[in-house]
């Protein structure tokens, strides 16, 4: 389908301008997790047991894409578009499945759909998880939820549901639930409510033959759902839910604005609006036509009589709206636009393709008449929202560049090492889990230190800060460079100014010193640096006085 394949193209272009090819935020604190439970200092149910996000997905992805491509961050970065796509193509060809006979209705009302679902889907507004290696574990997720959704519906529209199937889907579920879903997992078993209510309701007459298996998934389902939170400690872990934390939560407004946030910024990007405060109230209108339409379209397909109706955008529309109203209560307390972050976009987006598969629905079986007050609406609606979309893809393909050089900033910050809060803070990570996760990295040639894994025969040499003059080799009080592991060790040959004073200089590696020369006025030097076995070499050439003078030292390394 020509929609998806630009749709890819489009985020594999945009992924190649940012180049994000540096591990930051919660990647740093799964990395040193993953090593512990590897080195038997953490258990699996620590491990699973992350809070509200119980689950082995991330750390599962994590965990291959360290021992098969040495944590290749821009790699992860372009399969999320992958996941994406099959993702659009699996409800491009379910919506194909409901369509009727040609000539019934409205000819583009299949391709209407596919275009809208791509370019939704493949949205701009949701950057955040296409320039974050673990936005491949969360696509991944949508993906398994919306195939779920897919699998789920066939299974109920048979007059019979088979047992096999039953078994399967409920396999499935537990796996979904308990080990893939994550906090996602109450908003996508509301989801599969949804689905057997309104099929339940329309296929009463077939009495408890078909009531039964078709429960089975769902029951087996809910109660997997109900053991992880049970043996984890409760919703949230963390004792902040509860009774009186909704009843706060309820009362303040910037829940329902938060909400109308959450989904008008699913059309208008969340940081579009937040640079034009005057785009608020559109964004908030946007977002109240959402929710209405969602509600609308629910209610004509809970009301089609139809035989062999899916029910698979009411899941959508279900999952996304509960997914919504949570992050209101959980994040738009206090302040709104926490609600509409960027990250939140995958499952907001897919109330607007439920809206969209139930409107093109309708428009493939009805003949198009622009005076009718409904037809119109949707012609308006879709209108607003593919300019919505355009408009947010434009401004954010602007602000790519700066995001290239955010990038190239935290790939800086991460080979320098991470000594103070402030470099923690660049890679978006607590001060501890940024110095863990990259000092494992720079122990295991991991990620942005994967380059330095050569050996002896051809060793990679960097210098990173504190290198200045026409050659890069003078050195102004601190010069700090990389370099591969070899037993042979690097070799430092320079010299100090005529018109310099005799001066000390202390050479370390990794923060330890080796050594301190005392160097005399015009006269060369060598030394070298003693060889190590594994890890990329931060070997540091530093003045124990700031002295005029030029003080010039050439790199060697590898064996002679």
């Amino acid at each position: 389908m020509l929609p998806l394949l630009l749709g890819f193209g489009w985020l594999q272009w945009y992924v190649t301008c940012v180049h994000p090819d540096v591990a930051y935020m919660d990647t740093l604190r799964l990395l040193h997790q993953n090593q512990a439970y590897s080195e038997g200092r953490l258990s699996l149910f620590d491990l699973w047991n992350q809070g509200q996000h119980r689950g082995l997905l991330f750390q599962a992805l994590l965990a291959l894409n360290v021992r098969w491509f040495d944590l290749d961050v821009l790699l992860a970065d372009r399969l999320t578009p992958l996941m994406i796509v099959l993702q659009a193509g699996l409800l491009c060809l379910a919506f194909r499945r409901e369509l009727p006979r040609p000539g019934a209705g409205v000819a583009w009302a299949g391709p209407g759909f596919y275009l809208v679902c791509a370019a939704l889907l493949c949205s701009l507004v949701g950057w955040e998880l296409y320039i974050l290696d673990l936005g491949l574990a969360q696509h991944l997720k949508n993906l398994l939820f919306v195939g779920y959704f897919i699998g789920f519906d066939a299974y109920l529209r048979q007059a019979r549901p088979a047992f096999v199937a039953g078994l399967g889907l409920a396999i499935a579920g537990i796996v979904l639930v308990g080990f893939i879903g994550m906090g996602w997992s109450y908003s996508f078993l509301l989801a599969t409510t949804a689905m057997l209510v309104r099929q339940a309701l329309h296929r009463r007459a077939q009495g408890w033959r078909w009531i039964l298996p078709a429960m089975l998934p769902w029951v087996v389902m809910a109660t997997a759902l109900v053991v992880s939170v049970l043996i984890a400690g409760g919703i949230g872990n963390s004792g902040e839910s509860g009774p009186s934390w909704f009843a706060e939560r309820l009362h303040d407004a910037g829940i329902v604005k938060g909400l109308l946030l959450s989904l008008g910024t699913s059309v208008l990007g969340v940081e579009t609006v937040s640079a034009r405060p005057t785009l608020l109230p559109v964004a908030l209108t946007i977002g109240a036509g959402v929710l209405v339409a969602a509600l609308v379209a629910l209610l004509a397909r809970w009301r089609d009589r139809r035989d062999d109706v899916s029910a698979v955008p009411v899941a959508l529309i279900v999952y996304g709206l509960s997914f919504a109203v949570s992050i209101a209560l959980a994040r738009g307390f206090g302040d709104p636009f926490m609600a509409a972050a960027s990250r939140y976009y995958m499952d907001n987006v897919l109330t607007l393709v439920g809206i969209a598969w139930c409107a093109f629905d309708r428009l493939a079986v009805s003949s198009l008449n622009l005076r009718a007050p409904r037809q119109a609406a949707l012609l308006i609606a879709g209108a607003v929202l593919l300019l919505g979309v355009a408009a947010t893809n434009a401004d954010e393909w602007r602000k790519a560049k700066w995001r290239l050089e955010a990038f190239q900033h935290m790939h800086a910050v991460a080979l320098a090492g991470i000594e103070t809060p402030e470099q923690a803070q660049t890679l978006q990570a607590p001060f501890p889990d940024a110095q863990a996760g990259v000092a494992l990295q720079q122990a295991r040639l991991l990620g942005v230190y994967a380059p330095f894994a050569r050996g002896c025969d051809a060793p990679k040499i960097e210098k990173l800060s504190g290198w200045s003059g026409a050659g890069g080799d003078e050195i102004v009080d601190r010069a700090v460079l990389l370099a591969s592991p070899c037993n042979c060790g690097v070799r430092l040959d320079g010299n100090v100014s005529a018109e310099s004073p005799p001066q000390q200089v202390v050479i370390e590696r990794d923060g330890r010193v080796l050594q301190t020369l005392s160097l005399r006025p015009g006269e060369p030097f060598a030394v070298r640096v003693p060889g190590w076995e594994a890890g990329a070499g931060r070997i540091a050439i530093r003045r124990l006085a700031s002295t005029p003078g030029r003080l010039v030292a050439h790199i060697t390394a590898g064996c002679p």
